[in-house]
Parts: C-alpha cells; sequence; structure tokens
C-alpha cells in the first residue's frame, strides 16, 4: 500500500485529490508545518518604520542607552503602532483643548491650576532628547513608565496634549479636576489615554488625545 504526505493544505483540488486517494486505498498523512527559520529563532513581527528606527538608532547612539527589542516590543504591546511625525500642532485639536481648559477651570474655580499646555506636539527629535535625558538618570524601564520610545508618542500626530500638569502630586490633590476631565473630554473629542496601569505606561489623567 503507498504513502502519500500532502504537505500544502490550502491546495484547491485538495478535497477532490483525498478523495481519489482513499478510493484506491492509498494512506494520507498531513504535513501542515509553519515555516520557520532554520536557527530557530521565531520571527518577529514588530518591525520598525525606516525613520523610527532611525530615530531609536539615534538615541541609542546619543545617550549610550542599550535599548534592545524588548523596549520595543513593549512599545508595540501598549501602544499599537508607530506613528509619524506631524510636523506640528493639529489646529483644531488645540481648539478644542482650550475650550475643556476653559469650561474645566469654570467648574473648578478654587483649584489653582500650574498651567494650561504642559505638552503638546512633540517630534522625533524632541522626543529623543526628553527620553534620552531622563533615561540617563532614571534608567531605561523607568522612563519608558511615563515615557514612549521616539516613533510611538502620540505627541508626534500633534493631536496630544498634557494639560494642567504632569504631577501625579497635583492631580491627587485636585480630585474634582481629574473627575472632570474624565467625565467630560469626550464632549470635545478627546480620550484619556491612559487610564489605568497598562503593559508599560502607567495612568495619566493629563494626557489628552483628539479623536475627533
Amino acid at each position: 500500500m503507498k504513502n502519500i504526505v500532502i504537505e500544502n493544505l490550502n491546495s484547491k483540488s485538495l478535497i477532490d485529490d483525498i478523495v481519489k486517494f482513499l478510493t484506491l486505498g492509498i494512506d494520507i498523512s498531513v504535513d501542515d508545518k509553519i515555516d520557520e527559520p532554520e536557527n530557530g529563532e521565531k520571527i518577529n513581527d514588530n518591525k520598525l518604520p525606516p525613520d523610527v528606527e532611525a530615530a531609536i538608532n539615534k538615541l541609542k547612539k546619543t545617550y549610550n542607552l542599550n535599548i534592545t527589542q524588548n523596549h520595543i516590543d513593549k512599545e508595540f504591546k501598549q501602544e499599537g503602532e508607530t506613528r509619524k511625525d506631524a510636523g506640528g500642532v493639529n489646529i483644531e485639536a488645540q481648539s478644542e483643548v482650550l475650550k475643556l481648559i476653559k469650561d474645566c477651570k469654570t467648574a473648578n474655580p478654587s483649584v489653582n491650576y500650574p498651567a494650561n499646555i504642559v505638552s503638546s506636539y512633540r517630534s522625533y527629535s524632541q522626543q529623543i532628547s526628553n527620553f534620552g535625558t531622563k533615561a540617563k538618570s532614571r534608567g531605561i524601564e523607568d522612563t519608558q513608565a511615563s515615557n514612549t520610545l521616539p516613533g510611538f508618542s502620540q505627541h508626534h500626530t500633534g493631536k496630544a496634549f498634557d494639560i494642567f500638569s504632569t504631577e501625579e502630586s497635583w492631580w491627587d490633590a485636585n480630585p474634582s479636576v481629574e473627575k472632570w476631565v474624565a467625565n467630560n473630554a469626550k464632549k470635545y473629542g478627546f480620550d484619556v489615554t491612559y487610564k489605568t496601569q497598562g503593559p508599560v505606561r502607567k495612568p495619566e489623567p493629563w494626557h489628552l488625545y483628539y479623536i475627533g
């Protein structure tokens, strides 16, 4: 009795072939293995666009940081994708966030606000400096808990804004503001991106991203 190994389960005539072989009394076995690299290493799907890869390489070289694939994979897990450098702030988003800030202050008049907008658009180059400076003193992991690697930040889009303060203590001391922002952000087209602890990033009640 003959034995035949079918290697391609995607063959268009697979069913007809199986019926024919069984009719002829031929034993059939199926080999549907997924191709893997010969060295046994898993294929990494988290590939960086050339401009993002260049930015991260510049970060590593300029600040002598050992940014590994693991750090990059964490960014993909947290952010889901890289983001293009928009070249400047989004005017529509800026207009809406200023309305939000004004209305929040009206609703919470007794609060002492340190600033209106702490941070908005940030280029790849600015993110290199932002991350690198902090990582040199705090370490990569601690820095990554509140800062993205260049190429992943929502600030690159010009649609993200850090409002009032980026100090957790200020928000803890002003729960009425945190609650108001969380409950009203969507009315102005914004999402509070980091509501809870994520795979990498800690909660940031001040970080708003414009979704329209």
